[in-house]
């Protein structure tokens, strides 16, 4: 998150506070206001299941 007015940059995790689509936010730097939008991109991983592995699955890799 960077401010338009003052150019500070937030760290990330500073930007988990904000919720919506837009909101006012006023910069803990310079106390101008400005307008954040959120935009969230989902990913995805997958692996398999220990559960549905075989009996004897990584046995090998602890030799």
């Amino acid at each position: 998150m960077i401010c338009p007015w003052c150019g500070c940059e937030y760290d990330d995790y500073l930007g988990y506070e904000f919720e919506g689509d837009a909101e006012a936010v006023e910069c803990r730097y310079c106390g101008k206001h400005f307008d954040l939008a959120i935009q969230t991109t989902r990913r995805y991983s997958t692996k398999r299941s220990l559960c549905d592995m075989p009996e004897n699955y990584g046995e090998e890799d602890s030799e």
